[in-house]
């Protein structure tokens, strides 16, 4: 099994221990509060929101309920006369806990509902059923956001109210601001080929980091080493990899970068190492231009042939390829593509993570790393990788960088099954990847 080795230590100032030590004090001297049922609380309270909400509504002088007659009849914006319909729907109250309109919003559709000719008994339940609500924040989270987080991992599967993707999205630009650069793709692709030794498979590991750009002074732009590792986090021992083309690879400080100078930026921006924590040599572009005049490019790609047992062995039953997330990237994508005479029909699941001590080992079993969600990104299945590899928004260079890397071995890309995922604006030290379940 084989990723890319994520390296950093979280690190803290005087200034800021002596902060989170004054938020830690302020939270032990808040009074104890007595045990209650989050999911349980909640359920009882939003249901009698929704209930509340619904009888105004039916109480009201105007025809149907829908969002549009509400904004209409009661004079209010549509986007709270929205919410107040979706909270009064009922359905997923769990997922439409996101949508509750604050005191001042909810407030401004009772008086318009009494002004209207609401029942007043309904409007008074509403109000009641507010407080209730109110209540539930403070008891359980003391601010409605966390409460609203807490809430949606509890939503139906079938529906997820929260805009992950924009909360990614909000996350990126603060990483970006923090840390003075960006990628605009990365991409991390495991192929496991053929191999004229009985029993083993050769491993093509192709790696694209697109649109790199650095936007302060001082700024890293890293280029993440990789490891090989078993079941159990012990690390593995490869025999040495192949450039897929010699002419294209480099050299520095002992590190061999295996260029595919066709698909990377011309010219080639300069590089630097240093040495890691971990003793591990670390290789990273030399400072350039700021902004997009600065912006590289680059696509490597190395062979290690007779790498991988096809079966699974007493430490190893799975292969896994999985990318950690080091800088600010729009777009990561993890591709697997299996060689069908190999693996007929193998398991395969999606693996995404936040980064742990357990991970200096690359030891990413459940028991020592933590989900992020418990609905990861889907993972795509192409039964022919021939044209499934240009399908990944990453532009032609990826396409590319294939097309060269299984012409010098001489695969062909039709005998391959791909499996993909793709995480937009992914979170920093969470790792992305695929694994497969290797047959008895």
């Amino acid at each position: 099994m084989l990723g890319l080795r994520d390296i950093g230590r979280d690190m803290m100032t005087r200034a800021e221990s002596r902060g989170a030590s004054s938020i830690i004090t302020s939270c032990m001297n808040r009074p104890k509060r007595q045990a209650q049922n989050l999911e349980g609380d909640a359920k009882r309270t939003l249901s009698l929101l929704s209930e509340a909400l619904g009888d105004v509504i039916a109480s009201l002088p105007i025809a149907g309920g829908r969002p549009r007659d509400i904004e209409h009849g009661l004079g209010l914006n549509r986007t709270l006369a929205w919410k107040i319909c979706k909270i009064a729907s009922g359905g997923d109250l769990f997922g439409a806990s996101s949508y509750v309109p604050g005191r001042a919003g909810m407030e401004k559709f009772l008086q318009a509902a009494e002004k209207r000719g609401g029942a007043r008994d309904a409007v008074a339940r509403a109000r009641v059923a507010v407080s209730e609500y109110e209540r539930l924040v403070e008891t359980h989270t003391g601010d409605r956001a966390t409460l609203e987080s807490a809430l949606t991992s509890l939503a139906k599967g079938t529906e997820r109210p929260v805009n992950v993707r924009s909360l990614r999205r909000d996350a990126f630009r603060a990483y970006v601001q923090f840390m003075g650069m960006q990628q605009r793709a990365h991409v991390l692709t495991l192929v496991l080929g053929p191999s004229a030794t009985p029993g083993r498979s050769s491993l093509l590991f192709i790696r694209g980091f697109i649109g790199m750009r650095v936007l302060r002074h001082g700024a890293d732009l890293p280029i993440a080493s990789r490891t090989a590792f078993s079941d159990t986090g012990e690390p593995l021992s490869l025999p040495q990899p192949q450039p897929i083309r010699h002419d294209d690879a480099i050299r520095i400080s002992g590190a061999m970068i295996p260029l595919l100078r066709e698909c990377c930026t011309s010219p080639l921006p300069e590089f630097q190492t240093r040495e890691t924590h971990a003793g591990l040599t670390e290789v990273l572009l030399k400072p350039g231009p700021l902004g997009i005049n600065g912006e590289s490019t680059l696509f490597l790609a190395d062979l290690h042939r007779d790498a991988s047992h096809l079966t699974r062995t007493a430490t190893d039953g799975h292969e896994r390829v999985a990318l950690s997330v080091r800088a600010p990237i729009e777009r990561v994508v993890v591709d697997m593509l299996v060689y069908r005479p190999n693996y007929s029909d193998p398991s395969i699941r999606v693996r995404e993570f936040v980064a742990s001590e357990a991970q200096e080992r690359w030891n990413l079993q459940p028991t020592h790393t933590m989900a992020i969600t418990s609905q990861p990104e889907t993972l795509e299945t192409h039964h022919s990788a021939m044209g499934a590899v240009a399908h990944a928004s990453l532009g032609p260079e990826y396409e590319r960088a294939v097309q060269i890397s299984f012409a010098q071995v001489g695969w062909a890309l039709e005998d391959f099954r791909l499996y993909r995922v793709i995480s937009d604006f992914p979170l920093l030290r969470s790792a992305i990847g695929i694994e497969m379940t290797l047959p008895s």
